[in-house]
């Protein structure tokens, strides 16, 4: 509808100032404005940015279709006065009829004042067509790209989490293992809350946000879990209060990467050592602060034990572009991990 009044809209002011509008050119302006655009907009457009054709052919085309509906708006005017040339066509104003002699004008004058006006107004319809086209087609590869992006950051975190999951069972079955020729009672418990963990992590990995309680609490099992394997050699400070966010949603296994390196990095049997972690939420943020004594494994095994932190990383990185924190410290004796979220 607003194509449709764009063009009507040159032909009521042209009824206002032209001194000889006929009937037939009335209705042939509005047509011929309306055929150009659409000529643009659903043929040299397209084939010009397909690439099949370049932009000196678009020129030349319109050039011709400018030509062509100039010609007809021409033969218009033309035939209504030939047909009726003593006749004042009824919408001439008082001030029009003074000039009506303008008619008997030379047919090159009338040319001249045909180019113009009415081609002053084709190379805007054309103008108006190819601004229309490209809005929509940009924002249809906006749009696009935007899926495009969307599909690949998914497929993304879908293989970090396939990575995490292995690795985090793998290192908590070599745990539960090193726990059996020690006691097997501890063993059986760490088993049942293996069991526990893993069928939160089958059924909330599905999901792109949780609850933060849910998380936490997660993050609690977790930590009782590796409780079992520790030694009165290892200090554990724990403060993480699950019911600390009630109602606010983050996306799954923010923090168990963290607090599983703390465990892995951060205990010897025979050395003293300590693991402190504190998780705490003040309004829309958690921050997730994990302290532990260093002692740095041989390279074959740091090199697989680095892909908890890796993946935590780049998962951070999607989810949460802009809007978080990650830091580390280390030196010879501490590892420190800082993981600020703004949820």
């Amino acid at each position: 509808m607003l194509v449709f009044m764009v063009f009507l809209l040159p032909d009521i002011l042209w009824d206002v100032r032209d001194d000889f509008n006929t009937p037939s050119l009335h209705y042939a302006r509005p047509f011929t404005f309306l055929v150009v655009f659409y000529v643009n907009y659903l043929y040299i457009i397209p084939k010009m940015l397909s690439k099949k054709h370049n932009l000196l052919w678009a020129i030349v085309c319109n050039t011709m279709l400018c030509f062509v509906a100039s010609v007809i708006l021409i033969g218009a005017h033309h035939i209504d006065w030939m047909s009726s040339p003593d006749k004042i066509p009824l919408d001439v104003s008082p001030i029009s009829a003074k000039k009506i002699n303008h008619i008997n004008e030379p047919w090159h004058f009338k040319l001249i004042g045909f180019f113009s006006h009415d081609f002053v107004y084709m190379i805007l319809t054309i103008g108006l067509s190819y601004a229309i086209r490209m809005s929509e087609i940009w924002s249809k590869l906006e749009k696009e790209q935007a899926a495009m992006n969307v599909e690949r950051k998914d497929r993304e975190l879908a293989s970090l989490k396939s990575q995490l999951n292995p690795h985090f069972l793998f290192n908590t079955l070599n745990n539960i293992y090193a726990l059996i020729s020690i006691d097997q009672h501890k063993a059986q418990r760490a088993v049942h809350e293996l069991s526990q963990l893993l069928r939160y992590m089958l059924y909330e990995n599905k999901e792109k946000t949780i609850l933060l309680e849910c998380e936490l609490l997660f993050v609690k099992n977790y930590i009782e879990l590796m409780k079992l394997r520790l030694t009165s050699s290892t200090k554990l400070k724990v403060d993480v209060n699950e019911t600390d966010g009630v109602g606010l949603q983050i996306a799954p296994f923010m923090f168990i990467s963290i607090v599983e390196n703390a465990f892995k990095h951060g205990v010897c049997a025979d050395k003293p050592s300590f693991v402190d972690i504190s998780i705490v939420v003040t309004a829309s943020t958690v921050k997730c602060v994990v302290k532990n004594s260093y002692f740095p494994q041989k390279k074959s095994n740091s090199e697989a034990s680095g892909i908890g932190i890796d993946n935590l990383k780049k998962q951070i990185s999607i989810l949460y572009p802009n809007r978080h924190t990650f830091e580390v410290i280390c030196d010879d004796v501490t590892y420190t991990t800082i993981l600020e979220i703004k949820l």
